[in-house]
């Protein structure tokens, strides 16, 4: 549904900015950005929360690609940052590892 049949490319273009090792799974901070133009939606899509739909945010078409939020991480995960152009969603990835009390566990 949150793809609408588009085929999904993984790009360079789209900077993903999220910690590697997270030592409070509610507090996250993520920032994305993209040089590309045609981008109408940008979604973070959380692997293994109960609810991967993170964040959908829908741009004006005079606005450049730019989100920042923090997420709530149920666990380690891949995080996805989808970036839904004119024909195609482009998309990047990232591992974050969440420790329990910053403990590495």
């Amino acid at each position: 549904q949150l793809l609408k049949g588009k085929s999904i490319v993984e790009t360079d273009k789209i900077d993903l900015t999220i910690p590697e090792i997270a030592e409070n799974g509610a507090l996250v901070p993520v920032t994305v950005t993209s040089s590309l133009h045609d981008i109408k939606k940008i979604a973070i899509v959380v692997e293994q929360n109960p609810v991967p739909l993170a964040i959908q945010l829908i741009l004006a078409p005079e606005l450049e690609p730019f989100l920042s939020a923090r997420l709530k991480l149920a666990s380690s995960s891949f995080v996805f940052a989808i970036a839904e152009g004119e024909k195609v969603c482009y998309s990047i990835k990232k591992k974050v590892k969440v420790t329990i009390g910053g403990c590495g566990g």
